[in-house]
This record gives C-alpha cells, structure tokens and sequence, in this order.
C-alpha cells in the first residue's frame, strides 16, 4: 500500500460520492469515512487503457500486523449503505480473528462449487433424458447383431417397435422405469388378445435389463450399456404369460395334402427342401447362399444362433437325392439361393393349412410332425438332435465332440424321403 493517503476524511453520503474525482498526477485518490472505520471510496484516473476511470468502495484495515485493502464494489452498483455494511462486516470478520481475504476467497470457492455441481446436474439430467428405454432396448438389439444373433436382433427389435417405442414409456429414462409401467406395456398387448407375443415382449425388456445391469462388470458386454445405470432389473416381478402349448402335428394324411398343394414356384420350392431335409428352421435355410453348398460333399451349411453361442452354430446337413437336385435345379438368388424368404415360407404354409380345413398349423408344426415320424421310424434322439440342430449342449457336444455325422444324417434322410414318396403314393 505504497499509495498516499488523501487526509481529508468526511461522512460519506450520496452526493459526496457522486461528486468524488481524482486530481493532480496521482493515478488513484482515496476519499475515507469518518462513520465507519476503514471504509472510503477509491477514485482511478482516466488513462488511455481505462478512458472513463473507475469509482470502486474499499475498505481497509490490518490483521495480524498486516494492512489489507479490499475491494466492495463499483459505487455505480453498490448503494453506499450496503457497501457500508460489508465494510462493517471485515472488520468484524478481522476482530474474530479472521483474514477477510480468506473469508471472501472461501465464499468466492462455494460459489463456484455451487455452480459446478448445478451445471453438473444439469447434463447429468439432460443425458439421464437421452437414456431413455427406447435407446435401451436400441442398444439391447444392436448388442444382438454384433454377436452375429440376426434373428435374434431382428425379433427383439420388431417387439419393441411395436409395443414398447409406442408406449408413453418410451423416451422415459430407461432407469426411472418401474415394475408398474412395465406391466402396463405387457397389459397392452395381452388384451390385444397376443399372449405370446405379451410374452416375447416380456422376455425381451427383462434381457434388456439384465444385460445392462451386468455390463459394468462384464467386459464382453457393449460399452454403450454402462451410461443407464442400471442396478436393477424392473421386470422381474412380471410373472411370465403361460401360453397353451401345442403338440400339433400332422396326419400321414394331412402331411399328403399339404405336399400334394406344394407347386414349382420358388416358395414352394424353398417348402419343399425344407421337409425334404427334415424341416431344418425356414429361416436358416432361405438365407443360404452360393458358398453354403458345398457341392463335393452334397451338403448345406446352415448357421444356428440358437442357445447362448458367442457365434452361430456351423450346422451341416447333406441334402438327399431329391433334395439335392432341386436345389441344383433352381435359379440363383442375387444374394441367397432362395428368392423367397421365411416370413414369405410361413405365410405360404398359412395359406395352404386354411385351404385344408379348420385344424390349422404352421411351419413349426411341419418340424414338430417330421421329428414324430422320424422317431416312429426308429431313429434315435441323439440323432434326430443332430440332424434337427436341436439338444445339443453341454461341455461334450459343444467342446469335444466336433464330428458331424454327415453319412448318419445322409441315411436318415434318404429314409425320409422315402417315407415322403410312400406317403404321397398312398
């Protein structure tokens, strides 16, 4: 403080203060209180760097042998009572032993903490909002297609466009869901008279959770799961809708029929592989292409995601004579050898069950009633497993036992073909 001090000292008041100006060659002039002790004003001379000079309130004093001078404010926003006050109030601030200095940096550092910690809220709130259960079951269904789950992927993702992004539940944060809104979402769709569906849809929200309640600690799943905070699965307590189970299979005689209304089109082409080679899944044998036949073996290679596989199944299946030459025979796909796909098979299979009578069925049925002749023809389970893809788990049959049973297959399904010629001769 190396200024000199102006010694005229006089009650401040408005006016007083207005009229202050700075004189002479000194850059600041100092104009002190006589009310309150170490409070004045501090008027700055205009420069080339400050052209309209600046009026500020001080105060001043000494603690612990030091003196201090501290800043109130500029006189244009400080009324002179106010600055009055907070000069009152260093200096009490100094007589409980208090560095003012201290004080206001501490205030000054709240202050700011403050403002972080709302700021902070504040994107916290608006990213909480962009994880919504839409974007949930978004990267739920992504996370199916990285892992080469297509159908999978595809299914899940159909379910909840249709009943979950339609809900009013969907651009609610994902983790601000509760038990109630799910079970609201589920009411929807089983009213609708879709129990299985209600289900499927059940299935899929509860996996949705599950996996982004795991991913924190589960370095294989997607990153992209960590940000919704997920510490608890909300569809849990949704009991599951048991669905009637159908043991629905054909006669020799409704097997006839509908073999009897398969034509040459590519559709019926795709059907008719597809009983042929005992009902493989549809959706796996029309997505075979060119590279799936391997011709020196007369074999199809099909990929099943089913069970909890980090990849698809490679799933051989030799195609017997009929079969393999109507696959031979038939134009090529642009990407696929089937022109048709599965929903198009399925909807074939529809049409054809309603043409037959009122005891409907559909393609899952065609598996179910294959696997029932094939077994009253004497082939055994592990084989039928073998030749369907199905029941094959375990720590044997996924690790060790990598033998494809290409000729025990071949057999099987020269017998079955057989057994489709004498059932359509009857």
């Amino acid at each position: 403080m190396n200024e000199r001090l102006t010694p005229k000292r006089e009650r401040l008041t408005p006016a007083r203060v207005s009229a202050y100006m700075s004189s002479g060659k000194r850059l600041q002039e100092f104009f002190w209180d006589t009310d309150t002790s170490g409070f004045g004003v501090r008027v700055t001379k205009k420069t080339k760097l400050n052209l309209r000079g600046s009026k500020a309130f001080i105060f001043q004093g000494r603690f612990n042998g030091e003196s201090i001078r501290m800043t109130i404010g500029d006189t244009k926003v400080w009324t002179l009572d106010s600055a009055r006050i907070k000069a009152r109030s260093y200096q009490t601030q100094i007589d409980d032993g208090k560095d003012p200095r201290e004080v206001k940096a501490q205030v000054i550092a709240a202050d700011v903490a403050v403002k972080e910690a709302r700021v902070t809220a504040k994107i916290e709130k608006e990213r909480e909002h962009r994880l919504t259960l839409r974007a949930l079951c978004t990267v739920y269904s992504d996370g199916l297609k990285a892992a080469g789950k297509l159908k999978a992927s595809s299914d899940s993702f159909s379910a909840f466009t249709c009943h979950v992004f339609t809900s009013k539940f969907a651009d609610v944060p994902a983790k601000q869901i509760i038990s109630e809104d799910i079970a609201d979402i589920i009411r929807k769709v089983f009213e609708a008279g879709k129990k299985r569906t209600a289900d499927i849809t059940r299935s899929y929200l509860s996996a949705a959770y599950n996996a982004a309640m795991k991913a924190k600690f589960d370095a294989q799943a997607p990153a992209a799961f960590i940000p919704f905070k997920i510490t608890s699965n909300p569809v849990t307590i949704i009991p599951k809708i048991r669905n009637k189970k159908t043991n629905r299979h054909l006669s020799k005689q409704e097997l006839k029929m509908y073999l009897m209304a398969l034509t040459d089109s590519p559709v019926d082409t795709l059907l008719k592989i597809h009983m042929m080679s005992g009902a493989q899944r549809i959706a796996q044998l029309s997505r075979i292409t060119e590279q799936d036949y391997q011709s020196e073996i007369g074999a199809i290679k099909l990929l099943d995601p089913k069970g909890r596989r980090l990849e698809p199944r490679e799933h051989l299946v030799p195609l017997a004579p009929k079969s393999l030459g109507l696959l031979q025979d038939m134009p090529k796909g642009e990407k696929h050898y089937f022109y048709s796909n599965a929903r198009e098979a399925g909807a074939r299979v529809s049409q054809i069950s309603k043409s037959m009578g009122e005891n409907t069925f559909d393609i899952r049925d065609l598996r179910r009633t294959c696997e029932t002749m094939l077994a009253q023809m004497g082939i055994s389970k592990d084989l039928r497993g073998q030749l369907l893809s199905h029941g094959i788990h375990g720590v044997q049959d996924q690790v060790y036992n990598m033998y494809e049973y290409l000729p025990e297959k071949l057999d099987v399904l020269k017998r079955w073909e057989s057994k489709l010629e004498d059932i359509l001769a009857a």
